[in-house]
């Protein structure tokens, strides 16, 4: 029996539920216009198509593929790898994903409240004193009145 990683399980499982969406659409149609369903698997009647995809691929329950779609969706890399690699199980990735993200949705409502905090400072209002004194046109005249002295 071939082992398929998470990645290769999740695209197929992306592409299943595509199709079991579209067969449950039209059982559904056929079911209101009373025709009969021409499928062979399920005449006329309602797919749970995450517990079919579920089962499919091997997943188990439909709580388990919902857990791993979270992950293929949301993971980083890394995390997305270890499944690959059978080190961590799908339960352990979705519990460390969730945690990660209550961590950094905690840290930036930190954040924010922080920025909040700083916008509403009432403004520093600083004072400066202009000098506008012409230090060297007071010199000029300075001079000027002591070479005038001098001349008299």
């Amino acid at each position: 029996m071939r082992y398929f990683s998470f990645n290769e399980k999740m695209t197929w499982a992306k592409m299943l539920e595509e199709e079991y969406s579209k067969l449950d659409k039209e059982n559904q149609l056929s079911g209101l216009n009373n025709q009969p369903s021409f499928d062979k698997f399920w005449p006329n009647e309602k797919i749970d198509t995450n517990k079919k995809v579920a089962e499919d691929i091997g997943l188990g329950s439909k709580e388990t593929y919902r857990q791993a779609k979270y992950i293929y969706n949301n993971a980083p890399e890394e995390l997305i790898q270890q499944l690959d690699n059978e080190q961590l199980s799908i339960n352990k990735a979705y519990i460390t994903l969730r945690e990660q993200l209550k961590s950094e949705k905690e840290k930036a409502n930190q954040l924010e409240q922080q920025l909040k905090q700083e916008q509403s400072k009432p403004p520093k209002v600083i004072e400066k004193e202009i000098d506008n004194t012409d230090y060297h046109k007071i010199d000029e005249l300075q001079d000027k009145i002591k070479k005038y002295d001098n001349e008299s």
